[in-house]
């Protein structure tokens, strides 16, 4: 896994393919390690933009934690966030909204809905909502994501930014445009605080405040809008 964080995503999936030739060898893949390792193969396959390669290894582990009765558990759930997150890469939002459910449903069973993991999936939901035009909906899980990670200390995070980015969004659509900005504007903080503001999440989040702050302020001249809007 060391070589996928550090990007080599050609490494490490060559890493994983003889990992996996070993173990249908040794016929040890039907395990939880197998499973640990099909999940990195989905993981790797879904950052290379490989969605269906992805879709088929996570179909494999599913299968796996089917048949040994680990579904229902925390490992069980983040996997199921994984399909539904590689489904939605796909425009599957109906799947993908399938697999999120199921997932809430055994973090709600296992009392792990109320952590970081748990409004990671919630902020997911949220998004698949909204590609689906159910703002209130989508508002709803954010608003729920947010609560969490607040009760947890992690809305000081990068995936905390990103969740108020998405809140940010979605208000936006709904027309509460200064609820946007406060959002956006909070999220924008957050990136300054943790050094995550010149990224591509960070750019991107800069372009909503401008968008927004254009449609609420329209005659307000750009320095005084944002500054730093166009730096990265």
């Amino acid at each position: 896994a060391a070589k996928g964080d550090r990007g080599d995503l050609e490494g490490a999936l060559d890493a994983y393919g003889e990992a996996r030739r070993i173990r249908e060898a040794t016929g040890t893949l039907a395990s939880a390690d197998g499973v640990v390792l099909l999940t990195n193969i989905g993981v790797a396959k879904r950052a290379s933009g490989n969605m269906h390669a992805a879709l088929q290894a996570y179909a494999e582990a599913r299968r796996i934690r089917e048949q040994t009765d680990t579904l229902s558990t925390p490992d069980g759930a983040q996997l199921l966030n994984s399909i539904g997150a590689a489904k939605a890469g796909n425009g599957d939002f109906d799947s993908a909204l399938e697999a999120y459910t199921e997932a809430r449903r055994i973090r709600q069973a296992t009392g792990t809905l109320e952590t970081p993991d748990g409004a990671l999936l919630l902020m997911n939901m949220g998004v698949a909502k909204r590609a689906k035009g159910q703002i209130n909906g989508a508002l709803e899980e954010y608003s729920v994501a947010c609560r969490i990670r607040a009760c947890t200390g992690t809305l000081e995070t990068a995936n905390g930014a990103q969740l108020l980015n998405c809140l940010g969004a979605a208000k936006c659509d709904f027309g509460d445009l200064q609820g946007a900005l406060d959002a956006y504007r909070e999220a924008r903080k957050i990136r300054e605080r943790t050094g995550t503001l010149e990224t591509t999440d960070g750019a991107l989040l800069l372009r909503n405040i401008d968008l927004a702050e254009k449609r609420l302020l329209p005659g307000m001249p750009l320095v005084k809008r944002d500054p730093d809007a166009f730096t990265i």
